[in-house]
């Protein structure tokens, strides 16, 4: 046995190497494989998966006109990966929202609105977009209107709109009027209220609780038309129901709307979905791309080479039907994955009226996956023909997932009990050597 100031010695060092990388985040008594296990499962929304992000205005921006036209467009600047939120009001329901285009080519699709007896408030959102220089409404005909649009990060990436509450009359009292409330706390509360009239506030309109941000009222007048919009947003930082409401000093018709923007969180794990089930529309044109993400950092990893699996349900379709789709697995340095480091990317077709189908690639080396990284998994639609379907998944009947190769953290708990019974060996030995007054032995051990 070595005296007793070596093995002191060699423990107080193997017990600090210990500590100095728990601080590190490494268990060196027990340092599992870290996600060996290769199933990613889909997730929507949900009280279990939302809420990893917090939602924020970005900047906005809007646009007014003094006569009608067949197009309207706003000068923007925003950042990839984030949502664009466009607002367009009308002082008449006889012409269309045709579309909503922009400088990247994202794709809008339709959220909430609201119409009135005279006038229409339309939203169009683009999830995970591309980063815009200019938005443009594009309307059937010459028309009056006005626009914003809004930059949100963030928000979830694959189900962004949560709930709404909506009204419109003629009175001096606009108000969304149904009480709703967030899934999580993080979400941001979008108000809108606009009118087909020059109208001025006795009382500004403002959120139930919480603190409200209102933008500046836009109005375009011409041509015998006017067409008035506001907005507002809040944080409440809480689940409490909401309502968005003001006073006109006159009556005046109006549409009001609440709208809630959820937050990223954890919608891609290694556990089977059980939560409502979760839809992707494939409907669209070119450009719709929705993002599943991690809702927690992982630690250092590396992915063997090896085969990606993407197997998925879709709803059937009537007569000829097909999506083609880019398919993206990565990790990124952020929550709501706005820059995807890909790790495999193949494109795909997606069949209609699929149970368990399944489309693969192959990668010939390994890859790592630095420290403090989000995974994300991306679906962008490329190319669509005939009738409309939809991915389905989060539910034990719609397991819809991608696999990959083993994923696997480095291991320290094997070397650090080696070291631990080589340490008091090596300092017993070197202790002999350095300590002249230690009483040694004739016989060397």
């Amino acid at each position: 046995m070595p005296p007793r100031p070596a093995r002191r010695l060699a423990w107080i060092v193997t017990a600090a190497m210990f500590l100095t990388l728990g601080g590190f985040g490494v268990s060196a008594v027990n340092a599992p494989l870290a996600y060996a296990a290769t199933s990613w499962y889909q997730h929507g929304y949900s009280s279990n998966t939302i809420g990893n992000a917090t939602v924020a205005l970005v900047t906005s921006a809007s646009q007014t006109e003094t006569a009608a036209a067949t197009t309207l467009t706003t000068t923007i600047s925003s950042s990839a990966g984030d949502l664009l939120l466009v607002v367009v009001a009308i002082p008449n329901t006889t012409v269309s929202l045709s579309s909503v285009t922009d400088s990247a080519g994202n794709l809008y699709q339709a959220g909430s609105s609201r119409n009135g007896t005279a006038s229409q408030l339309l939203l169009r959102v683009a999830i995970h977009a591309t980063a815009v220089t200019s938005v443009t409404a594009n309307f059937s005909a010459s028309t009056l209107a006005v626009m914003y649009v809004l930059e949100l990060s963030g928000v979830n990436t694959a189900t962004p709109q949560g709930t709404f509450g909506a009204n419109n009359t003629s009175s001096a009292s606009p108000s969304s009027t149904t009480a709703v409330s967030p899934n999580a706390t993080g979400a941001v509360a979008i108000g809108l209220i606009q009118s087909p009239a020059a109208v001025t506030y006795s009382a500004a309109p403002s959120f139930t609780t919480g603190t409200t941000n209102n933008l500046a009222t836009i109005e375009s007048t011409g041509g015998g038309s006017t067409e008035d919009l506001m907005i507002g947003w809040d944080l409440p930082g809480s689940t409490a129901t909401q309502i968005y409401s003001g006073t006109y000093s006159a009556s005046n018709e109006w549409s009001a709307e609440l709208v809630f923007f959820e937050p990223a969180g954890n919608t891609l794990d290694n556990t089977a979905g059980s939560n409502p089930r979760g839809t992707m529309g494939l409907t669209f044109t070119n450009g719709i791309q929705e993002v599943w993400e991690t809702g927690y950092t992982v630690a250092t990893q590396t992915v063997a080479a090896g085969t990606y699996t993407f197997t998925y349900w879709t709803t059937a379709c009537s007569g000829t039907c097909t999506v083609t789709a880019t398919l993206t697995f990565g990790y990124s340095t952020t929550a709501t994955c706005n820059s995807i480091t890909a790790l495999t990317s193949w494109s795909a077709s997606i069949v209609k009226g699929t149970s368990g189908g399944t489309t693969s690639t192959t990668t010939g080396s390994s890859a790592t996956i630095p420290a403090n990284s989000y995974l994300c998994w991306q679906i962008a639609v490329t190319a669509t023909s005939g009738g409309g379907y939809s991915l389905e998944y989060d539910t034990s009947a719609f397991p819809t997932r991608i696999d990959t190769p083993t994923i696997t953290a480095p291991e320290f708990g094997l070397a650090l009990l080696g070291l631990a019974l080589v340490v008091p060996l090596a300092a017993r030995r070197r202790l002999r050597d350095w300590l002249p007054f230690q009483s040694r032995s004739a016989t060397r051990p």
